[in-house]
């Protein structure tokens, strides 16, 4: 009888036990998702006009840097150098200029509501970052 009793005592605990792991398992589960959430949709200011390459292929053109177009997109980035976000979206091509080298990526994409940029940075890691216009 006593041994029962043993029993009984030990499979309460443990079953309280069990779910006070279970639920900090899943508050740090939910904690951790939420940190890397807020993380990878951080609003980051980055100067885009200064990374720009010196040369643009548009429509089968090069534009250099003394351009009409390349100034002006030049100045549209450094207008908009606050708020891009990461975003893991694959974006229709409207207005797009790439990087005329192929050592280094970098390729711009200016639709009526948006840029968008995707670029490899000092560490070869592929970017693609968004930001509304206003």
């Amino acid at each position: 009888m006593g041994y029962n009793i043993v029993l009984k005592h030990i499979y309460n605990t443990t079953k309280g036990l069990t779910i006070k792991l279970i639920l900090k398992l899943f508050i740090l589960l939910l904690l951790s998702v939420s940190l890397i959430f807020l993380y990878w949709w951080r609003n980051q200011t980055i100067d885009f006009s200064k990374k720009m390459p010196t040369q643009l292929i548009h429509n089968s053109t090069i534009i250099n840097s003394s351009s009409n177009d390349y100034i002006k997109i030049k100045k549209l980035l450094a207008k908009y150098k606050d708020n891009w976000r990461n975003t893991l979206a694959s974006y229709v091509p409207k207005d797009t200029y790439s990087n005329v080298a192929k050592d280094s990526y970098f390729n711009i994409n200016i639709s009526e509501k948006a840029i968008i940029i995707n670029y490899k940075d000092e560490n070869n890691k592929l970017h693609q970052l968004i930001r509304d216009i206003p």
